[in-house]
């Protein structure tokens, strides 16, 4: 609402953004939505499940009439990174988007999404926008080599799963 000389007018799309915390998939039952978007997906042991019961909100039988987006990150172990990694490396049945395989060398040819680390740091774009993957990676590989040199012995596997250059990285155990 705006305040005007005329009075208070309504402006914009009066959209509604909501937001569930997911402790428990039943939460997500029921409601249209257009975009869901499950954060920390690499940390939800019920994931699958999650998105199983989300399904309805954004899918009519066969018709899909919104979207459902997941992102995480790695260093996870057990049930809080499976169902991103099932999902991940098998999109289709989930009815998610499948992309190219670019990153690793495997027998895949198609999986979920990916973005590296190499990909989103500001230092390492150019005028448009776009990535210096070559001068980024010099850097990362610079900052694990440091970091190999912790005491603590599990500090370079915490941030190679936080910021992975390839999904056999994030998924690493």
């Amino acid at each position: 609402k705006i305040k005007t000389p005329q009075g208070v007018e309504v402006k914009g799309y009066e959209s509604l953004i909501g937001g569930i915390i997911v402790d428990n998939p039943e939460k997500v039952r029921g409601g249209r939505g257009e975009l869901l978007v499950f954060e920390e997906a690499g940390s939800f042991k019920n994931l699958k499940k999650a998105i199983e019961i989300s399904k309805p909100l954004v899918e009519d039988d066969t018709l899909t009439t919104g979207q459902i987006i997941m992102f995480g990150t790695g260093g996870e172990e057990g049930e809080g990174i499976e169902g991103l990694e099932d999902i991940f490396y098998s999109p289709e049945p989930y009815n998610f988007m499948r992309f190219e395989n670019v990153w690793d060398e495997n027998d895949l040819e198609e999986f979920g999404f990916f973005v590296p680390c190499t990909a989103y740091s500001p230092k390492f774009m150019d005028e448009h926008g776009n990535p210096k993957f070559e001068e980024s990676k010099k850097e990362w590989e610079q900052l694990r080599e440091k970091r190999k040199r912790a005491k603590d012995f599990k500090a370079l596997d915490r941030l190679i799963a936080e910021r992975p250059f390839n999904p056999a990285e994030l998924f690493k155990r």
